[in-house]
């Protein structure tokens, strides 16, 4: 699917005008389940034509399958094609009650971050106002561009933002080691909550030896794939926070176990994809609620785009989604249909394929 964004999301990899998405529809006994995979080259090893040959080849091997044997069919590829298993099993998650909804009990509130998705300095005492004005307590800024431009559209946000809220600073990968130093040296610390990922996910002798020189906390996210690198961010001291996204997990339940490794690890944990629409945010979303998370989740791609995906979007109050318990969504079929470029469909005993644009 090709979903179009209300405004180009600014990042030091690309800016992204559209989303190329790949969404997966499994149907049993009359009910249909969601699954998301949004990727992005540069971020990921898997690009979206990846994704959708990797979703059409397994896709036709599910139809008339037990959701269990399908379900461990696809989990030995988690490690290896993240991205592509995600639509697939987050699909086969939610045919399973305790997966699909809230469960009662659980307070279903994540607090998100406020995206500061702006290109000049000018234009940020206007959308921090509307930042301010929609109940954020954390507001995250892109750097990775120009170093000297982005240590005064930090320091502009800084002295703006004062003491209403906390600061997160995303360097998407974008410095090298002495343009990091220089940006952590001319920033004042004081109301920063992180800084993160300043290098290329394999720099890690880099962000070993950055880190000594940080007055910033760290955080890594592209360099975090699997339980190993998690364990060798502890190993190497190099962080004091870590970010992981459904997608990188492949399923809930990884990114369940996952994240209970970043925590006994005694690192802080930030969940959640600002590229993904409302399916794979909401997904998310279960996940924060069931780890109990109180740091701001990033879980905030579905209100970057023109149009969610699900009948009823899911609700947004002063800077938090909302859930309720035993609350379900389902996705508006219409919209599907609208933004669907290419589609594949099996059912059992029987296989049909149809191209769109």
């Amino acid at each position: 699917m090709e979903i179009p964004l209300t405004h180009p999301y600014y990042t030091a990899i690309a800016d992204i005008p559209t989303y190329m998405t790949v969404i997966a529809l499994l149907q049993s006994d009359g009910k249909i389940t969601v699954g998301e995979s949004t990727p992005l080259l540069g971020y990921s090893w898997e690009s979206p034509a990846k994704v959708w040959e990797f979703v059409k080849a397994k896709g036709k091997e599910l139809a008339g399958r037990d959701s269990r044997e399908a379900y461990n069919s696809l989990t030995p590829y988690q490690s290896s094609s993240p991205f592509s298993t995600t639509p697939l099993l987050t699909a086969l998650e939610a045919m399973d009650p305790s997966w699909s909804t809230l469960p009662a009990g659980l307070k279903g509130e994540v607090p998100l971050v406020g995206i500061l998705n702006v290109r000049h300095q000018e234009e940020i005492p206007e959308y921090l106002s509307r930042l301010f004005e929609e109940g954020y307590e954390t507001i995250k800024i892109k750097v990775g561009f120009q170093v000297e431009e982005d240590i005064q559209k930090v320091k502009k946000a800084q002295e703006l933002v004062g003491r209403r809220a906390l600061i997160r600073i995303d360097a998407n990968q974008g410095y090298s080691f002495e343009e990091a130093l220089q940006f952590v040296g001319s920033v004042d610390p004081g109301n920063i909550e992180l800084f993160e990922q300043p290098f290329p996910e394999d720099q890690w002798d880099t962000m070993r030896g950055f880190a000594p020189h940080s007055p910033l906390p760290l955080m890594l996210d592209e360099s975090i794939y699997d339980e190993r690198d998690i364990q060798k961010a502890r190993d190497w001291g190099c962080a004091h926070f870590i970010k992981l996204k459904l997608m990188k997990a492949g399923s809930m339940q990884r990114l369940m176990e996952m994240g209970r490794k970043v925590i006994e690890s005694g690192f802080k944990l930030v969940i959640g994809n600002g590229i993904s629409t409302d399916v794979g945010c909401y997904h998310e979303a279960l996940v924060f609620l069931r780890l109990q998370l109180k740091t701001a989740g990033e879980l905030n791609g579905f209100l970057k785009v023109k149009s969610p995906l699900f009948q009823t979007p899911l609700q947004v109050e002063r800077g938090k989604i909302l859930l309720k318990a035993a609350q379900s969504f389902q996705v508006d079929m219409e919209k599907i249909e609208r933004f669907t470029v290419e589609k594949a469909e099996w059912r059992v005993g029987h296989r049909r394929k149809t191209e769109k644009g």
